[in-house]
Formats: structure tokens, C-alpha cells, sequence
């Protein structure tokens, strides 16, 4: 995670990159600093500056979308560690996993995940990534968008990464899937149709 950012798509293209208007020798910044500036809190920068000396504000706005695909991956491998740890914490349920589903309105006072310090920091830290890549789907062209490839999907892992933090099913269900589980998609799909519901 100490690796710097990579540089800008335009540039990595370039036949003649150190040629190009926007070509930086280094982005000032790793991938881990990216990735605490999520989690960091505006007030702390005015008690101790950060070792950039920018606000999170600042350094997100920098940030390209395969910078922003990176972190939602970091975010997740975080967010699944964490739960995975918490998860042996929290208290079984005795009601079979299909009752559990669909009685799921019920007890949804039951299913919540029980907030702990690193649990409201990944919300903040997810609530801003979430905010960055809407701004920057918001401001791509559709043409450019398409042309983005796999990352343009990251939406999709802020997405199993909110139900992780959200709702104790979903820990439960990422908790017994298989490394090459083949129906993944349909077991996640469970837990958003009681939402939809």
C-alpha cells in the first residue's frame, strides 16, 4: 500500500509521456495516504497536520477513477477483515438462516451490527468515497465512462460493502460462501430483496 498512485490514463497512453501537459513524475501521494484520508476526520487537521498537509477534500479531488476503484477494494478487503473478526464476536442466532430472511422486517432491531468506533469511521470513510465517485461519474462523459473497463464497477463494491457494515444477514452470508462460489450474485441479491421489500 506504500506504492504510489499510478498516473493518469491519458499519460500512461502517451507514446511520448514525459512529453504530456500533465505529466508528474509522482502523484505526492501513496496509496495508503489516499486511503487514510478517507477515514480522517476534518477537525484533526487543524490540531495536527497530516503528513501531505492537504484536507481530505483536497486529496479527493485529485484522485482519477481507477484511484478511486483501487481505494473501494482497499475499503472492502478492510471492511470484510473487520467483520469477519466481529462476526465471531456477535452473538449466534438460533433461528435457522431461510427463517432468518424472511422474518428479517421483524427483527431488523436483531440484525443490526452493533457500532463500534471502526464501524462509524468506515461509514464516514465509505459515505466519502461514495460522494467522490458519484462527483466523478457525474463530470465523465458517457463516451469516456464506457471506455473505462472493469473499474467503471466500483459502485458495485460500495454496494456489498454497505450491506457488510449494515445488516448482520450479510455478514452471515459473505461468512458462508465458498472462495469459487458460483452463485454469489444470487445469495446477495437475498439480502437486497428484503430491503426491497
Amino acid at each position: 500500500m506504500e506504492c504510489a498512485l499510478p498516473c493518469v490514463e491519458s499519460v500512461f497512453e502517451s507514446a511520448h509521456p514525459f512529453q504530456e501537459p500533465n505529466f508528474e513524475l509522482s502523484r505526492e501521494i501513496t496509496l495508503s495516504e489516499a486511503f487514510q484520508k478517507l477515514f480522517e476526520e476534518e477537525s484533526s487537521r487543524a490540531s495536527s497536520p497530516s503528513t501531505s498537509g492537504s484536507t481530505v477534500a483536497e486529496t479527493l479531488a485529485k484522485l482519477t477513477i481507477l484511484d478511486t476503484f483501487m481505494l473501494i477494494h482497499l475499503l472492502y478487503a478492510f471492511i470484510n477483515t473487520h467483520m469477519t473478526l466481529l462476526a465471531t464476536i456477535l452473538p449466534k442466532s438460533r433461528v435457522p438462516h431461510s427463517q432468518q430472511l424472511r422474518n428479517s422486517r421483524a427483527s431488523s432491531i436483531n440484525s443490526a451490527i452493533p457500532e463500534d468506533s471502526t464501524l462509524a469511521s468506515i461509514r464516514i470513510a465509505l459515505s466519502r468515497w461514495h460522494d467522490h465517485w458519484t462527483r466523478l461519474r457525474s463530470t465523465t462523459s458517457s463516451h469516456d465512462w464506457a471506455a473505462m473497463g472493469f473499474y467503471k464497477n466500483g459502485y458495485h463494491f460500495w454496494l456489498v460493502s454497505q450491506l457488510l457494515i449494515t445488516k448482520k444477514e450479510s455478514v452471515d452470508v459473505v461468512m458462508r460462501m465458498e472462495v469459487k462460489c458460483e452463485d454469489k450474485l444470487e445469495q446477495l441479491k437475498v439480502l437486497l430483496k428484503d430491503d426491497n421489500e
